[in-house]
């Protein structure tokens, strides 16, 4: 293949990505062997992490650079060793025997996921809104860096201190491929969303195939509806939309999109006024998969996705093993712990979640045993303990926690925008509750679920606690279900009520308590909402299928009464119809987000190109030509801009970056952080001083950056034309000079 030719780079990652699904493959046969399908489908986001995992692992080292010979070359030697285990092993062999349909499914589902997404994303490819700029410095500065922990592009001198596995296992894959830094965001985003494709499906799949007398026709349909739940469906915002309590703006960031991530908004007064109003009182983020993947952003809570996904695959590995299915064995153990510690590694708050949800199925399932195996299980516990500490070591090392830890939460949410956001799964797992209840009880069976949603408008209207009722009653409902399945009394169940349990309490818990994080009202309750929402989400997009074809097939076969199908019939009406929402708003998102897109294009700078032509040359020109050791100074410091916007673009480390963010990554050094904004300010103000190369070099700057936006955000002014500053790149118009010192190259 020609790498000049664009085609290359669309095959150029599927290629990798089907070398991952060899490698992954038998460790997915060890690790999930308790699994109906022994993880068949998910061979290949196993190999895909575990690839990144050495190879990010590694780099740690200092022993070999970050190029594309090491790269490729560790791919190529862990296929290898996929081959020969493959020639030595029988179970092996058997098992791509026994299961090649399957893992034939997953990579044709990759592919139609990955190849699909590209088709959207090139009609609106682009770093330029939100904190896309901030991921596409960090995937930058992971290619470009020698060695990891790599250069922090927005603190010259010092290394990331961010979590960053996701963003090092993109560049990894990119750079093995050969992509180049301008393709490979919209590649990366790609591969994401086809991972997260093949774990929705595969752990929809295992969940439904669990259940009594689902076939494997209908176990695929629970896997598809747990890939439009998780990640196609959005929340009920289109309601607040459709009554006018938005502006009609066909815009992406002004209109229902962007609204429907702000949806629960604590407003004195009620309404749904901007987050900016004087009278809103807590303004969250409440944002949905199919938002975060139409914006197209390589954000931590993104990157892990597929990690939460496999952690709840996990859970059923350690269910099984100890509910006396299969011999329960130290594979499912090292592989739980290891999700957990890369989940640390790319996402730190879904950390619990992946640690903790696999010990306690096992927990679940040994407690039900007639006789506990009490020894074996806490031995599973260590190994998986002592797997994500393993895992996770590389980030630890470099790790600098961004929270200040617990606090109360300030307010709660009103319970009418807690519903357009949290409606579509509270209801289908109240609708499973109160059909299940009354194939037990007869119409009697509604009570309990009933008593609880009734009980929530009561609290709502005296207390203003309505959204913590309903979502705690319901996990309170949940852990009450689980107890009936530990007893045994019905079979397959406590797998997707494990989940369900989970994600109603991590939707309960910022009712509560929230990480205080730094941010002030309204934003205080913002990021623990935003990122426990998002596993939340992700866990009760899984569980919905199995869960409603569950409560579905035991209220049909009970008999009793026509009363009851009418009541199941009208439930699963409503359902229905708040799916049909929820899909409306993602097609109206995904309108909106290619409305104004021009010429089809995978270029991440294409829409700055348009924009800032002076600067994409500029940076283009330094991306290939400054060392690695060089250090730029430039416009710097206003977060949500286009300021640091070369060392964004190319993974140069630039003296200071956007303000907001050093706060929340460098508490510990932020004085430093103050005071170098203040030098670049106080620098360009005087470029035309004889004695700046000095003060340059005190702050370790080997190239200034003159444009436009220094001129606007700084005051800049020229270098003297006899001083030490040497002009080493000007644009196509001239209105960008890029100097160096007398020591810099290139």
């Amino acid at each position: 293949m020609d790498p000049t030719n664009p085609f290359f780079y669309l095959v150029a990652w599927p290629l990798l990505s089907a070398g991952c699904t060899f490698i992954g493959a038998p460790l997915a046969m060890h690790a999930l062997r308790a699994l109906p399908t022994r993880g068949a489908m998910l061979a290949k986001p196993i190999g895909w992490f575990v690839y990144a995992f050495a190879g990010w692992a590694i780099l740690h080292t200092g022993l070999v650079a970050n190029q594309r010979g090491f790269n490729s070359g560790l791919g190529w030697v862990m296929v290898m060793l996929a081959a020969a285990w493959l020639l030595r092993s029988p179970a092996l062999r058997s098992f791509w025997k026994s299961h090649w349909r399957r893992l034939l499914t997953a990579e044709l589902l990759f592919l139609a996921a990955f190849w699909g997404y590209l088709v959207l994303r090139a009609h609106v490819p682009g770093v330029m809104a939100t904190e896309a700029p901030a991921n596409f410095a960090i995937l930058n500065t992971a290619m470009r860096s020698d060695t990891y922990p790599p250069a922090d592009a927005w603190l010259a001198g010092q290394h990331l201190v961010y979590y960053y596995f996701g963003h090092a296992a993109a560049a990894l894959g990119a750079t093995a491929a050969g992509i180049p830094r301008l393709l490979a965001f919209d590649l990366a985003l790609a591969n994401l969303f086809g991972l997260a494709v093949l774990g929705a499906f595969a752990l929809g799949r295992e969940l439904c195939a669990l259940l009594p007398r689902t076939s494997a026709r209908l176990a695929a349909a629970g896997g598809a509806s747990a890939v439009l739940l998780t990640l196609l469906s959005g929340n009920l915002a289109a309601l607040a939309y459709w009554s006018g309590r938005f502006a009609d703006d066909p815009f992406f960031y002004q209109g229902l999109s962007w609204n429907a991530t702000r949806i629960i908004r604590n407003v004195a007064g009620g309404g749904l006024p901007p987050c900016g109003d004087s009278a809103v009182r807590d303004c969250p983020i409440t944002e949905t998969p199919v938002f975060t993947f139409l914006l197209g952003d390589l954000h931590a809570h993104a990157l892990g996705l597929p990690l939460v996904l496999l952690a709840g695959v996990a859970a059923i590995a350690w269910w099984r093993g100890f509910s006396g299915a299969i011999p329960p064995g130290p594979a499912a153990a090292i592989f739980s712990g290891g999700v957990a510690g890369l989940a640390l590694a790319t996402n730190s708050w879904d950390f619990p979640l992946a640690l903790g949800l696999g010990p306690i199925a096992g927990l679940a399932a040994n407690l039900a045993r007639p006789r506990p195996l009490w020894r074996r299980y806490f031995l599973h516990a260590a190994l998986a303990a002592l797997s994500a500490l393993f895992c996770a070591a590389p980030q630890l090392l470099s790790y600098e926690p961004l929270n200040l830890g617990p606090a109360g939460a300030p307010l709660r949410s009103q319970l009418g925008p807690y519903l357009l956001m949290w409606g579509l799964p509270l209801s289908g797992f109240y609708a499973w509750r109160i059909w299940s209840d009354c194939a037990r009880w007869g119409p009697l069976g509604a009570a309990p679920a009933g008593s609880v949603i009734a009980l929530a408008g009561l609290a709502e209207l005296s207390f203003s606690a309505g959204a913590l009722v309903l979502s705690g009653g319901g996990a309170l409902l949940a852990l009450w279900a689980i107890s009936d399945c530990a007893r045994g009394e019905r079979s397959g169940q406590l797998p997707f009520l494990m989940l369900a349990a989970a994600a109603l309490l991590l939707i309960a818990v910022p009712e509560v308590i929230i990480v205080a994080d730094g941010y002030s009202p309204p934003y205080v309750r913002m990021n623990t909402m935003f990122k426990l929402g998002f596993a939340a989400w992700t866990l009760f997009g899984a569980a919905l299928p199995a869960m409603l074809i569950s409560g579905w097939t035991e209220l049909a076969g009970t008999g009793k009464g026509i009363s009851l199908d009418i009541w199941r019939w009208s439930v699963a009406a409503l359902l229905a119809g708040l799916l049909a929402i929820s899909l409306g708003y993602s097609a109206n998102a995904a309108a909106a987000r290619v409305r104004d897109g021009g010429e089809p294009s995978l270029n991440a700078l294409r829409t700055m190109q348009r924009h800032r032509p002076e600067d994409v040359a500029a940076a283009n020109w330094a991306a290939a030509n400054l060392p690695r050791d060089a250090v730029i100074m430039e416009a710097c410091c206003r977060a949500y801009s286009d300021a640091n916007r070369i060392s964004n673009w190319t993974g140069v480390p630039g003296v200071i970056g956007w303000l907001g963010h050093g706060f929340l990554s460098y508490r510990s050094q932020y004085a430093e952080f103050a005071a170098r904004a203040a030098n670049v300010d106080a620098m360009y103000r005087k470029l035309n001083d004889p004695q700046i190369a000095r003060k340059l070099e005190a702050n370790r700057v080997t190239h200034v950056v003159l444009g436009q936006l220094e001129r606007d955000l700084h005051r800049a002014v020229d270098p003297a034309p006899a001083g030490p500053l040497r002009p080493v790149f000007t644009s196509p118009r001239g209105t960008l000079t890029i100097y160096a010192l007398p020591r810099a190259g290139p």
